[in-house]
């Protein structure tokens, strides 16, 4: 039970720092993979970072309820994909640096 809260706490704080990184890069050329978060940055910046924040806070409210095995493993599905997203955004970053 305890590795479950805190893959969801470092959910909700990579999908926070996916936002905020996604925006940076967005403001600078990049390009937002996600056709629906992409469509949210097109209408506006803010309603962008306000659905990543809704996200965040969902998932964290996630690891106060008893939920089923089937769920916890979507979790940690999205957990691994967001380690994914985290190593993406390290490497952008890193290129950027060198340039």
């Amino acid at each position: 039970m305890r590795l479950y809260k805190w893959i969801c706490y470092l959910l909700a704080l990579f999908n926070l720092a996916d936002a905020f990184l996604t925006y940076r890069l967005l403001k600078h050329g990049g390009e937002e993979l996600n056709p629906v978060m992409r469509l949210l940055f097109d209408f506006h910046p803010f309603a962008f970072i306000a659905v990543k924040i809704l996200f965040s806070f969902l998932v964290l409210l996630l690891s106060f309820l008893p939920l089923r095995s089937k769920i916890k493993f979507f979790v940690y599905i999205a957990f691994f994909v967001y380690l994914l997203i985290m190593g993406w955004h390290i490497y952008i970053l890193l290129v950027l640096s060198m340039q």
